[in-house]
């Protein structure tokens, strides 16, 4: 149990304390209102005036009755502080008893650690063997990358060589050449052809 739990505990108890008393202080002045109230309509109820040996044995009367009521409810506080006090003690010894280790160990005990120890034991050689699998595991892959032939594509891809890019065709000029050299080729047609005679009639 550490400094902070004892500090809650006494805050919690002090808290306790104080709505007891602050409850009894306001059953007491309640209790005080009243009684006054009861005095004075008792007085105005009389038809004459008491004696002064009267009034001092009502006053004598009611401060009894008050003290009576003070050391009831003082003693209900108390009661009830004691037996809050003895619950907190108690939840205190179990909760540090919950925390503290065992000074002697049952079979069950014995058992039950044996049992963890065991499980955390294969756990680490499990890790230790997957570790050194994938250490072993690694090594060849990187020998296999090593020796492993560098493929053909990267190889012709060292003597491939990007075609040219064609320049982009002016239809319009193009044509315009053409019907050129052809009208070219059919005027020289017609001049190396020769002329048809005509028959006489």
């Amino acid at each position: 149990m550490n400094l902070k739990s004892d500090d809650l505990g006494r805050l919690n108890l002090r808290k306790h304390t104080i709505a007891k008393r602050s409850e009894y202080l306001a059953k007491r002045k309640d209790y005080e209102e009243k009684y006054i109230l009861r005095y004075m309509k008792k007085r105005k109820a009389e038809p004459k005036r008491s004696s002064s040996k009267n009034l001092d044995h009502d006053l004598i009367s009611g401060r009894l009755d008050l003290r009576a009521f003070v050391d009831k409810k003082r003693h209900e506080i108390k009661t009830e502080r004691t037996e809050y006090e003895k619950k907190y003690i108690s939840k205190y010894k179990e909760s540090k008893a919950s925390i503290k280790k065992p000074k002697s160990l049952t079979e069950s005990d014995d058992l039950g650690k044996f049992t963890i120890s065991t499980k955390t034991t294969a756990l680490k050689k499990l890790r230790a063997e997957r570790a050194e699998y994938e250490k072993q595991y690694l090594a060849r892959y990187s020998k296999q990358q090593k020796a492993k032939p560098k493929s053909k594509k990267k190889v012709d891809s060292s003597l491939y060589k990007p075609e040219i890019p064609k320049p982009k065709r002016n239809m319009k000029k193009e044509r315009a050449e053409y019907e050129q050299k052809y009208l070219a080729r059919h005027l020289k047609q017609r001049k190396t052809k020769p002329k048809k005679k005509n028959n006489s009639i």
